[in-house]
């Protein structure tokens, strides 16, 4: 029987989602999937990482105040194909990344198709505190299909 907080995966539909709650019969499990929720029946899912684990990972010694998974960070993010809730939650965790590893810029990739992930991405670094400016990218950037953002110092 899955926890909260435990992940799972969704076998109709093969995606990964966290464990809200259960119902009292326990043949039901309220999960999260992206920003969607569903109550999901148990012969359904399986479980993919338990919450007892993740309680460790979260322990972990870091040192110089860098871990050197953050040190590592590209300096570009690749979110094209996502929709745009699930693009701006990567986009999210990205930007964290690059500020521990004092990134001066980043460069966003979301393509150009009709431009909705565009807007997305665009209005997500207007209302984030930690963006100073942002621009389409030029001529050998990837043009309109490329957010350049830079940092506040």
């Amino acid at each position: 029987m899955p926890k909260k907080n435990d992940i799972v995966v969704i076998g109709s539909i093969n995606r990964d989602a966290t464990v809200i709650d259960t119902d009292e019969k326990g043949k039901r499990v309220y999960v999260m999937s992206g920003s969607m929720k569903m109550w999901v029946g148990l012969d359904e899912l399986r479980i993919k990482k338990s919450s007892v684990s993740t309680e460790h990972k979260k322990t972990r010694r870091v040192n110089n105040m860098i871990s050197n998974a953050m040190r590592s960070v590209s300096g570009e993010i690749d979110l094209r194909g996502m929709a745009s809730d699930e693009a701006i939650l990567e986009l999210d965790k990205y930007i964290d990344n690059a500020i521990l590893s004092h990134l001066e810029s980043i460069r966003i990739i979301h393509g150009k198709g009709t431009g909705v992930l565009r807007k997305s991405v665009q209005g997500y670094l207007r209302s984030h505190k930690s963006i100073k400016a942002y621009r389409l990218g030029v001529f050998g950037e990837g043009e309109d299909g490329v957010t350049i953002a830079e940092f506040k110092e």
